[in-house]
Order: C-alpha cells, then sequence, then structure tokens
C-alpha cells in the first residue's frame, strides 16, 4: 500500500537515529507538520543552516527546552522568531544561523506543544575539514565524502551465517541495532540498545492512553529523547494543519468509553492512500479531556518570544543588570485574538464549558480534496449519541 510504503520509508529515517553527514558550506532545514528534516546533521565550523517553514507556525529555538525550561546548554545560544507558511507551495524562510563554535547543538520549536510531540533536532558542529564515515571502500557503508575513519565501516561478504542479529545485520549492511530495530521480536536484540519510540499507548507516560505514538518502534528497546510523534504528526507528508475538539456530551465526564472515530479514504485519486486505508484514528479518553475554557479575549502571542535583553536581574556583584528584561521568553502579541492565544480553547465558541480535549493534528494536503467515509464505532452503542466532535483548518499550526 502507498501509505505503508511511506510510513517504512519515515520510520526508516528517523528511528534509525543515523545522522547525516553533510558536505562544508551552506545548509537548508525543513520545518513542517511537527518535524524538522533533517532533524539531525553534522557540518564543519563556518557552515551556515537555513530553515525554512513547509507548513504551519514555526521557529527555530537553541536556547530554552521548550519541555524542561532549562537551558539547552548549547555553545551557543539563539533563536529566530516564529513564522507562518500556508503549506509546501508557499514556503517561508526562517532565518538561518551561521555555527562559529564546535560542539553539540539542540533545539527545539518552541510553539505550543510542537516540541511535545516531536519537533525537536540536534546539529553537530566539527572542526573545518573532518568529516567522519567509513572510509574503507571495501566496505558496503562507505562514504566517498569522509576524510576521517570514525570505525563505523560494514562488510557484508565477510558475515557468519546463523541467525543471530550480529550476521542477520552484518548480511543487509547494517548494524545490529539497525537491524532489531526493523526486526522486532528477536530474542538476540536484547543484548543490543535500540534506541526508538516505545510509546505504545500503555504506558505511563503516554499522552493519548491506548493510542500508540506514530513512529512507535516494536523493535525498540532503549526509549530516545523526545522522539515520539502524535496525531498524525510523524508523517512529514501531512502539512495540512488541523484542530479537533472531542467532547463527551453525557454530563458524566468518561471519555468516549472506548468508542472510536475512523476516517478511511474511499477516493481512487488520492496519492497517499489506497482506497480503505485509514486516514484518522481518534479515540479520546476522560485522562485526557478536561472542562473547555472560554475563548481567549486577549492577544497573547503569535509573534514570536521576546528574547530582546537579558532574563538576569542582578549581576555578579550584586548589581542591578541594564539588560534585564523581565518579559524576557515571553511570547509576542500579533494584534489578532485567535486560536493561536489559547491552544487548550475550542475554536467554536458553542462548546465552552464540555467535557471534551482541543489538539492540533495532522493531515496530508488532498484531504480537502479527497473523499473520505467517517464511522464511529466501539462496543457501547448506548453512548454515540453522546459523543461530539467538530474538526476545523485553524490556518496556523
Amino acid at each position: 500500500m502507498k501509505k505503508l510504503n511511506l510510513l517504512i520509508a519515515i520510520l526508516a529515517s528517523i528511528l534509525s537515529l543515523q545522522l547525516t553527514w553533510a558536505q562544508p558550506g551552506n545548509y537548508t532545514i525543513e520545518a513542517g507538520a511537527f518535524y524538522f528534516n533533517s532533524s539531525e546533521i553534522t557540518l564543519e565550523v563556518g557552515s551556515t543552516v537555513t530553515w525554512i517553514n513547509v507548513g504551519g507556525l514555526h521557529d527555530v529555538n537553541f536556547d530554552i527546552n521548550s519541555q524542561t525550561g532549562e537551558s539547552f546548554g548549547n555553545p551557543e545560544s539563539f533563536s529566530l522568531p516564529a513564522v507562518y507558511s500556508p503549506g509546501p507551495n508557499a514556503s517561508v524562510e526562517i532565518g538561518s544561523f551561521t555555527f562559529t563554535q564546535e560542539g553539540t547543538y539542540n533545539y527545539d520549536c518552541s510553539i505550543g506543544s510542537h516540541a511535545i510531540q516531536g519537533m525537536v533536532g540536534s546539529i553537530i558542529v566539527i572542526p573545518a575539514g573532518e568529516y567522519p564515515g567509513c572510509t574503507d571502500v571495501n566496505a558496503c557503508n562507505y562514504s566517498s565524502t569522509a576524510n576521517v575513519d570514525d570505525d563505523s565501516c560494514l562488510y557484508n561478504n565477510i558475515c557468519c551465517d546463523d541467525l543471530s542479529p550480529a550476521c542477520l545485520a552484518c548480511n543487509a549492511c547494517l548494524t545490529p541495532e539497525e537491524w532489531c530495530l526493523n526486526n522486532p521480536g528477536n530474542e538476540g536484540c536484547e543484548a543490543y540498545d535500540v534506541y526508538g519510540c516505545m510509546d505504545d499507548g500503555f504506558q505511563e507516560y503516554s499522552p493519548f492512553p491506548g493510542i500508540a505514538a506514530d513512529n512507535y518502534a516494536e523493535g525498540a528497546n532503549t526509549p530516545c529523547d523526545g522522539c515520539c510523534a502524535y496525531w498524525g504528526c510523524g508523517d512529514p507528508a501531512n502539512t495540512l494543519m488541523l484542530v479537533g475538539t472531542f467532547m463527551d456530551l453525557s454530563g458524566e465526564q468518561n471519555g468516549w468509553s472506548g468508542n472510536s472515530m475512523t476516517v478511511t479514504n474511499i477516493w481512487e485519486n488520492s496519492n497517499l492512500y489506497e482506497v480503505g486505508d485509514t486516514v484518522f484514528h481518534f479515540s479520546p479518553t476522560a485522562d485526557i479531556m478536561y472542562t473547555l475554557p472560554a475563548l481567549p479575549t486577549e492577544d497573547i502571542g503569535g509573534s514570536g518570544f521576546d528574547l530582546s535583553g537579558s532574563p538576569v536581574q542582578l549581576l555578579e556583584d550584586g548589581s542591578s543588570n541594564p539588560d534585564y528584561n523581565p518579559n524576557y521568553g515571553n511570547p509576542i502579541p500579533d494584534g489578532i485574538i485567535n486560536h493561536q492565544d489559547c491552544l487548550e480553547c475550542p475554536m467554536n465558541e458553542d462548546y465552552v464549558g464540555n467535557f471534551g480535549y482541543v489538539v492540533n493534528f495532522c493531515a496530508p494536503d488532498d484531504l480537502l480534496d479527497g473523499c473520505y467515509n467517517l464511522v464511529v464505532n466501539g462496543e457501547d452503542q448506548s453512548v454515540w449519541g453522546d459523543i461530539g466532535w467538530q474538526i476545523q483548518n485553524a490556518e496556523f499550526s
């Protein structure tokens, strides 16, 4: 199936956790539906990276970790203000930065819950002229751009013959960790640290109980840090940003009681889905639902974040810092009051006060042009009349 092949390709690139050894010069990273592509690159000192927004509202934040509230501790701290793009056909440059100090840089998108949903990245800056990789032309993973051997060479012509992960990986020109990630269930893989998203929906930390992350990797045995993606946003092809309001109208706050809403494709001309493929599957639980608050009445954000001056009020000698900015890190109003000023608020005023859940999720661009079938299903049909929802295009992410 087209969708399955696409997801396999995506998971192979996201979950293998291989670094992209880039050439010196200028590089471009795309920012889209809760992803940076490439999310991990290595480049040399003096290289310039430009971030391009291909859909939604995104910024580039190398300063304060949006998930922990603590500094990333990067060799240099900086951020690029948020910009909005309506989609891939109208991409917008977020900004550029030239890396002049060696080291590992971690960053995220600080808009809303984007970082939590997997919009994080890292850049490794190495000394000028060094390009790690496999330099042995006899290796199956030989890199013509590498000039520093990093002991990563693999040889599939001198492999063992048994069915151990080491032998099977060797024949596939993969590391045992890479092979195990793509081949779950092999007992021998327990000897390796196989990194990947382990949220199957039944972990204590699962943000959506009972619903696995988009990029859940059954073969992983070691959790990755912040790599899980949710609500269709693990697929770079899903650039259409939507807002879903899902409600329990029973008055008993039971959630959807195990019932679900499934949307399947019935459009033969879809470029992404075969007929019958599942596009969305939502089954909200009471654990994530809340009383929907009133619509925002104050413009509190939309134009990035105030990073002028300094968040430090006192200098080391106890004197006042002349550059102190008490508003440092706070969102900058954009002059418009909309859903962006309250991500947990419904977009429809009629839904205020209901028990529900509001979430930004991602969909393919052809969703609005195609033909899809929506089915509500579940064992307890008596509550179907108490299930409510609305899906809207928020015109932002």
